[in-house]
């Protein structure tokens, strides 16, 4: 009797003790999805919708929607931002830089993951540098880069300690929920 007893509390402890307060968040402003970072364990979800929504002589205009995992929202020492492009430098010089190539004739990347040079990872990052600060790009870091059509990640200033948490939790939690593009119409 015991035996079932400790069994039975054991899995109500197991089953009843999901937490939903870790559940991350969007922020809703107008009825439209506007970008957040919000807290998940100790992780934080960037959650972006591009405010383009147009059709104008031939060309429809569709806004992207996606929603990616990164490192702790307590490490991001800074935002950068340059329209609708995004970059987050952490401590250490670490970054991870998102951008939308929502036209197809801005898209000059094939698809796929790959490791990059400093000096392309700098001409990239450029988008985010003004004369008086930059982005430093350290030689002997790890860059990478990952392109999904309208979407381009880079990665920078990695150590190999770094790869789960700025590389591979980020790509795995990717969610794009809908694809940005400029169609023609006939």
């Amino acid at each position: 009797m015991k035996k079932n007893l400790m069994t039975f509390v054991l899995l109500l402890g197991i089953t009843g003790c999901c937490s939903y307060k870790d559940i991350p968040y969007v922020v809703y402003r107008n009825n439209e999805i506007d970008e957040s970072i919000g807290p998940m364990k100790d992780y934080c979800i960037y959650d972006y919708i591009s405010q383009v929504k147009m059709r104008r002589d031939n060309e429809e205009y569709n806004p992207a929607h996606y929603h990616i995992l990164f490192p702790p929202k307590r490490y991001i020492k800074k935002l950068l931002g340059c329209n609708e492009n995004r970059c987050f430098l952490y401590t250490n010089s670490r970054g991870i830089a998102l951008f939308q190539d929502e036209y197809p004739w801005e898209r000059k990347y094939e698809n796929g993951f790959r490791q990059i040079s400093a000096d392309s990872a700098e001409s990239q990052l450029s988008v985010f540098t003004n004369r008086t600060k930059g982005i430093e790009l350290i030689e002997n870091k790890n860059h990478y880069m990952y392109v999904d059509q309208e979407i381009r990640i880079v990665f920078f200033n990695l150590s190999n300690d770094d790869y789960q948490s700025f590389v591979e939790l980020p790509l795995k939690s990717l969610d794009i929920r809908r694809r940005g593009e400029v169609q023609i119409i006939k």
